[in-house]
């Protein structure tokens, strides 16, 4: 058997993708297909159930967030009418479903299990996770990610030993990724829960029914909770010796947000006493005035790398993570429409994008995605600094009714290039026109002229140096700079032997770190200095 998806002219002269089965039953010498299923029917999968019908699983090139089903009683000839399935969110995805057991006799326990791997989300490709079915498709209480932020496309197997394993894509840059594992780190219990869809207001508490049926053969205990977010916070309830086949309901108390609006997603679970799990997602509405906002963090990506024996170079390219949280209460589209990375940037709002980019075209209220593609190429220029600072521009809101376009122009915080050490050494000669041994000879009102000298002794460029009667507007490292200051003497300082401007302290800055060295004056006007650095870190919320 082989799948396909079709582009299908209708009897109405309109044209839909449709999904169809072609099936041999002598070794592949002739084929005949089967019906076209369903409308915005994508990329699909087929797999056999326990009483040997198939399930159709497809994408829904519509983008309405869910995988689409059908079953067939006649070997792919036709198909069901298609519904959604509501436990497997789809992001229009590619996905894929498999046996567990392939061997496994007909209508067991074993033969019912079923494996399914795909994004976890209904806006982003991300997350590939992969879940348990227990009865044939009906429920999906298992559920383990096998690849957090950035990944798409996957296909999965039972292979050798008691493994299985999945083949995907991690993000759009790096290569296709590997892995395998067993039944045990998949930690699921055949204990799946169903809830009504709720409505509610921001800042209330609601009492979820949560009904969990216990599919395995021994009895079960444990807790039931839900997933803490920025909007739901609730507090674990018991299950105790659910028999085995028994069904019993929970009354779960959710705190909603304040903040909390629009559509949303409840993740439940169940964690057994021998801590296994199950999962379920419950659909709800909050209603609330609407508000929108984003808040974007960023960090090098290769955050274990020694600066100190490893810097950058010019012309590397230096991978960083955005973080992206919606603050708003509406989903919302962000789109990065510039920035010093590449890729990174896409089109603005509602218009065509290229491949490799960081927007997320629906990222729900509260919700927050991981865009791992970017890199930025180190200049010349930056490496002088040895930092850059990332600096982009982003797009969110929402197209169509009540369209919300929001503006905003980010700089992070600054990208250490090498392990940077900023400091420098100050020197002040001798003033003229005085000579003599006794400084008190040098009276008031006089005015004196002294040379600055000033060495960077860091290994980093120096900018702004500023002194008591001088500046400097950038020392690169290892420069030395000189300048001559002229000062009028005072009374004060006429009597003490000192030089106006003394005491006082010369700054210097490497981005956001200052270096500041106290000017002392010796019998011989030396100057001995000692050297402190601030750094003041720049809060990202925006």
């Amino acid at each position: 058997m082989q799948q396909f998806a079709g582009d299908v002219m209708q009897a109405n002269a309109s044209r839909s993708i449709q999904a169809y089965s072609v099936n041999s039953d002598d070794g592949g010498v002739t084929w005949q297909r089967g019906e076209f299923t369903g409308t915005a029917m994508d990329e699909n999968k087929v797999v056999e159930l326990s009483d040997g019908r198939l399930m159709l699983n497809a994408r829904d090139s519509s983008g309405r967030g869910y995988r689409k089903v059908a079953i067939s009683e006649d070997c792919g000839h036709s198909y069901s009418a298609v519904t959604q399935d509501k436990n497997l969110a789809d992001p229009t995805n590619n996905a894929h479903i498999t046996q567990m057991f392939p061997d496994a006799e007909a209508n067991s326990a074993q033969a019912k299990k079923l494996l399914y791997t795909g994004a976890n989300s209904q806006t982003s490709r991300s997350n590939v996770s992969a879940r348990v079915s227990c009865d044939d498709g009906k429920t999906w209480p298992g559920l383990r990610t096998i690849r957090r932020g950035t990944s798409a496309y996957s296909v999965a197997e039972a292979i050798d030993n008691g493994k299985y394993a999945v083949f995907y894509e991690a993000n759009y840059t790096d290569a296709m990724q590997f892995a395998t594992f067993d039944e045990s780190w998949l930690n699921y219990v055949c204990a799946p829960m169903t809830a009504d869809s709720f409505s509610t207001n921001p800042g209330t508490t609601l009492e979820l029914p949560v009904t969990i049926t216990n599919q395995e053969p021994q009895a079960i205990s444990g807790s039931i909770t839900a997933t803490d977010t920025d909007v739901f916070s609730t507090k674990p309830q018991q299950v105790s010796n659910l028999v085995a086949g028994a069904s019993t309901t929970v009354t779960i108390p959710v705190k909603v947000a304040a903040t909390g609006n629009g559509n949303q997603s409840l993740q439940v679970q169940f964690t057994s006493d021998s801590g296994k799990t199950s999962q379920a997602t419950v659909s709800g509405k909050i209603t609330a005035p609407e508000t929108t906002g984003i808040k974007v963090q960023g960090q090098r990506a290769d955050s274990t790398r020694d600066l100190a024996t490893n810097p950058y170079v010019v012309g590397e390219k230096l991978s960083y993570t955005f973080n992206v949280t919606n603050i708003g209460n509406i989903a919302q589209w962000v789109v990065p429409t510039n920035g010093n990375f590449s890729p990174f940037a896409a089109g603005p709002v509602g218009q065509t994008s290229p491949a490799g980019n960081c927007r997320d075209s629906n990222l729900a209220a509260a919700a927050t995605y991981a865009c791992t593609i970017p890199r930025h190429e180190v200049t010349s220029e930056e490496l002088s600094d040895d930092y850059f600072v990332p600096e982009t521009h982003w797009t969110s809101g929402r197209i169509g009714n009540n369209t919300i376009v929001d503006q905003y122009t980010i700089s992070g915080e600054e990208v250490d290039l090498i392990q940077r050490q900023p400091s420098f050494s100050v020197a002040v000669s001798e003033p003229a026109p005085s000579t003599a041994t006794n400084k008190s000879s040098d009276k008031a009102g006089t005015w004196i002229s002294y040379d600055v000298t000033v060495t960077n002794t860091g290994n980093v460029r120096l900018r702004d140096v500023t002194g008591p009667g001088f500046s400097f507007a950038s020392i690169d490292a290892g420069e030395t700079k000189s300048t001559t200051v002229r000062r009028l003497q005072n009374s004060v300082k006429a009597s003490a032997g000192k030089v106006m401007g003394l005491g006082k302290m010369v700054t210097a800055q490497n981005g956001e770190t200052q270096v500041q060295s106290r000017i002392s004056s010796s019998d011989n006007y030396i100057i001995s200095f000692r050297t402190m650095q601030w750094v003041s870190f720049r809060q990202q919320f925006f």
